[in-house]
């Protein structure tokens, strides 16, 4: 995606309330966000309800697509889409995740590795001694955590992964320029460091509470399974875990006797896993495997064809959760009215604009199209744009 492009995204963006959804009916409608954001009226009528489309005029003339990628340099962050090689492929896999995320860090391959930790603001003393433990032993096995930057059990996640030498990602609920809470300035700082900071949010956004479902829906996406150290019954971490149960990702739950953790005993006595330690999150989620996977020849292979933004995920994912691939030059599996693509880009690459014209599918729906199938590991974008059918198993 050129940086013009990537700016008309962020723009579209800033709208409140604009979703992933909207959007891309927006992208498959009109090709490019450039162009919807350049339509007129009566064509985003098209698309958009009466009310959105008043919306959109009310807002336009407000935001500066270009200003969007400058701000964001000057906060050091950077603008991942869906398009792009680095996007999270683990929350790719949700359905609706976000089209743009704001990255302040790194987001690396061995990223994909990742478990969230989640639990309540008000954190007892064996509930942060849990999360101490947890986080720590995760990190020590080469786990990345994932939490989102609230006070209580969330920091105690971060800072411990960060104090074994591991990775660890927060998730915003606001701008990637806002701290929530404050006192967690110096935290941040170290996560930009040793992970990321993420948000779905442009900047200046305030952490409203209507911001933190999102949010939270982000966080148990981005991992194989969430761990609820402490949670009452009416705890955000609950959200959370529910997410990750819509998301088919697992969900741990530390049991104990308070009220404290009366939501954990609910997760439980629906199914959650009860945990007390990290290697019980490990043997759970069958981590360890996954893990000498990651470190495996093939692997390593992958990622000097070329392909490691495509591959790792085919690697790390137990067989028991994902069909094994389909065999070279089959159609089974494709995304509907993708044979015909599919054949031609068998034959060699191909740019977005060769493969327009040949006339098969509007600009939308290609683009829409050629997005699936890189989901699918089945098509590889490589530097310059162009297109690619992926190497099979035994290919």
């Amino acid at each position: 995606m050129d940086e013009e492009e990537r700016a008309y995204w962020a723009a579209w963006n800033r709208i409140p309330g604009m979703g992933s959804r909207r959007f891309q009916s927006l992208l498959c409608h009109f090709g490019t966000a450039k162009r919807a954001w350049e339509a007129g009226g009566h064509e985003l009528e098209e698309v958009l309800a009466k009310a959105w489309v008043e919306k959109v005029k009310k807002w336009r003339p407000r935001i500066d697509p270009e200003r969007e990628l400058v701000l964001a340099s000057r906060l050091g962050a950077r603008l991942l889409t869906w398009p792009d090689r680095d996007y999270p492929w683990l929350l790719r896999e949700v359905a609706d995740p976000p089209p743009v995320l704001y990255v302040k860090g790194t987001i690396e391959p061995r990223d994909l590795l990742a478990v969230a930790i989640v639990g309540t603001r008000n954190a007892s003393r064996r509930g942060r001694e849990m999360a101490h433990l947890i986080a720590r032993g995760l990190a020590e096995t080469g786990v990345t955590v994932v939490s989102g930057l609230a006070r209580g059990i969330d920091g105690v996640a971060h800072d411990s992964a960060l104090r074994a030498g591991g990775r660890s990602l927060a998730v915003l609920g606001c701008g990637i320029d806002r701290i929530y809470p404050p006192e967690h300035e110096e935290l941040s700082k170290a996560l930009t460091r040793q992970g990321a900071l993420l948000s779905p949010y442009a900047p200046g956004t305030p952490p409203l509470p209507t911001n933190f479902p999102a949010r939270n829906r982000i966080i148990s996406g981005l991992t194989w399974g969430t761990v609820v150290i402490e949670a009452g019954r009416s705890s955000g971490a609950l959200v959370t875990a529910a997410f990750a149960c819509q998301q088919n990702r697992d969900v741990c739950a530390v049991p104990g006797d308070t009220a404290n953790y009366s939501g954990c005993l609910r997760l439980i006595s629906e199914g959650a896993a009860p945990v007390c330690c990290a290697d019980d999150v490990l043997r759970h989620l069958n981590l360890a495997r996954l893990f000498r996977r990651w470190q495996s020849h093939e692997y390593h292979e992958a990622a000097g064809r070329g392909e490691k933004a495509v591959h790792p995920q085919r690697v790390l994912e137990s067989p028991s959760r994902r069909p094994a691939p389909a065999a070279e030059g089959a159609s089974e599996g494709l995304p509907p009215g993708a044979a015909g693509l599919w054949g031609r880009l068998q034959q060699g690459s191909a740019t977005f604009d060769e493969l327009l014209h040949l006339g098969e599918l509007p600009a939308g729906e290609l683009q829409i199209l050629l997005l699936r199938l890189e989901l699918a590991g089945l098509v590889v974008r490589e530097e310059g744009g162009r297109y690619r059918a992926a190497a099979r198993a035994g290919g």
